[in-house]
């Protein structure tokens, strides 16, 4: 997991017009390229449309935008498709009309569809406008100020699945109209989806050299959330995200319904099941109006709400994906306690480089595997189980189960017939199984390095 979080100094409202690789802007937009039918007809009694070529994929993005639904259908790429010589308009999955400034019938255009990648890559999908305009008479602040929604998918109303498919070279932005973009701003802007409301799951799905940039909500998966968002072995790699607030490579921001907010609506549900982050930036361009600080837990935080809110922090950016809490939520620093809003999604262990929030899931996940700790781990009250052949690499950091007055409680349990191999293949090699028991062994326990701890004082063991 590695991802550069940076500040620095930006105008507010700027909008950026170059095309961040420095190579010429594309000619015209997509629409007015478009093929006028596919080479392989679209099969209606199987719902099945073939796309082959660019020309294709900007007639099925044209043919939605303009009212055609396509929900049940399952979109088929058969080749890796160079979209970078014209302007992309972002596919909106509902229908924005720009003169009542409201959502509009037809919607969930593409609900229940699965756009099935094969293993190919769109290369190339640069953008410049947004589904979307201000709403009549809105205001800084009310959340229909902005240009929203720009991205593959501008705005998806339905439940969406994106299987085997890499996006590169992606250039997001929205820079048109100039003058109203400079004056209003950009918002909820992503390589898949700058705006996520039904739902959306990743599977295999890669982005790679691709670069975000505006305002506030952007995002690599998802600009701006509103529904589940689930990853399923994806990666982000070689990638940068820029906002002036929010920004995040998986996803920028969540609705009020907040992602995975403790006692809250779990409407907003995010899943990772394997996820690779690798050499990316993620920018937070300061506003001199306000504070910034860094915290340990890799988000950037600014005090925007203290006084409106009587948050003293809020984060602004981070470096895997942006779940929010209550604004009484508070997380304590080394040094200072005070009441900060929102923290970035935890990754505790990883296998071949794709992590998982917790060392459970990656645990459930491995199959013969390696699987690796990305921080020190403590919990209480339960036990992580191994049902299955699985190699440990402490990697210098802790396990902890830290209810050690628990009669039999252990750390990791070793179910009958399963074996753990543990290890630590740190310089260090300090890491170490902390409980009651360290492991409770039904199995096979092999221990080549790292230490095993019976915390409870003459009752407890490293191996039980």
């Amino acid at each position: 997991l590695l991802v550069l979080i940076a500040v620095c100094a930006a105008l507010v409202l700027t909008a950026t017009t170059a095309l961040a690789d420095g190579t010429s802007s594309p000619e015209g937009y997509w629409d007015a390229s478009a093929a006028t039918e596919y080479s392989t007809p679209v099969d209606t009694e199987a719902k099945v449309i073939t796309i082959s070529n660019e020309e294709e994929l900007a007639l099925f993005a044209k043919e939605v935008n303009n009212g055609t639904s396509y929900a049940g259908y399952t979109v088929k790429i058969t080749d890796t498709l160079d979209m970078s010589a014209h302007y992309w308009i972002p596919i909106d999955t509902a229908t924005w009309n720009s003169e009542t400034n409201t959502t509009t019938e037809p919607k969930q255009k593409l609900d229940g569809v699965t756009i099935e990648g094969n293993g190919n890559t769109i290369k190339g999908i640069i953008t410049n406008t947004a589904v979307r305009g201000p709403s009549t008479g809105s205001v800084p602040g009310d959340g229909g100020n902005c240009y929203y929604y720009a991205g593959f998918i501008g705005r998806n109303d339905g439940e969406l699945n994106i299987e085997n498919l890499t996006f590169k070279d992606a250039n997001i932005q929205i820079t048109e109209p100039a003058e109203g973009v400079a004056k209003h701003g950009s918002s909820s802007l992503a390589v898949i989806a700058g705006y996520s409301g039904g739902s959306l799951t990743l599977t295999d799905v890669n982005i790679v050299n691709c670069s975000v940039e505006g305002i506030q909500k952007v995002g690599g998966f998802v600009g701006q959330g509103a529904s589940p968002l689930t990853v399923n072995h994806c990666a982000i790699e070689n990638s940068s995200f820029i906002a002036n607030y929010f920004a995040a490579p998986i996803s920028a921001y969540a609705m009020n319904t907040q992602y995975n907010a403790p006692d809250g609506d779990t409407k907003n549900t995010l899943t990772i099941n394997g996820i690779k982050l690798t050499n990316n930036i993620v920018e937070c361009k300061e506003d001199e109006a306000y504070e910034y600080k860094t915290l340990a837990n890799g988000g950037i935080y600014f005090d925007c709400y203290a006084e409106s809110n009587n948050i003293d922090w809020y984060m602004v950016v981070c470096d895997t994906a942006y779940i929010t809490y209550p604004a009484s939520f508070a997380v304590t620093d080394s040094v200072e306690n005070y009441t900060y809003c929102c923290v970035p999604l935890s990754l505790e262990a990883e296998i071949d480089g794709y992590a998982y929030v917790t060392l459970a899931e990656a645990i459930a996940a491995a199959d013969n595997d390696t699987v690796r700790l990305l921080k020190n781990i403590s919990y209480s009250g339960k036990t992580v189980e191994i049902v299955g052949d699985v190699t440990l690499d402490l990697n210098n950091y802790t396990i902890d189960r830290t209810d050690y007055s628990t009669a039999g409680a252990t750390s990791i349990t070793v179910t009958a017939g399963a074996k753990l191999t543990v290890v630590d293949n740190s310089a260090d090699g300090q890491g170490a199984i902390i409980g009651r028991n360290a492991i409770g062994n039904s199995g096979t326990v092999i221990v080549n390095s790292g230490t095993l701890i019976g915390a409870a004082t003459g009752a407890g063991s490293g191996i039980w």
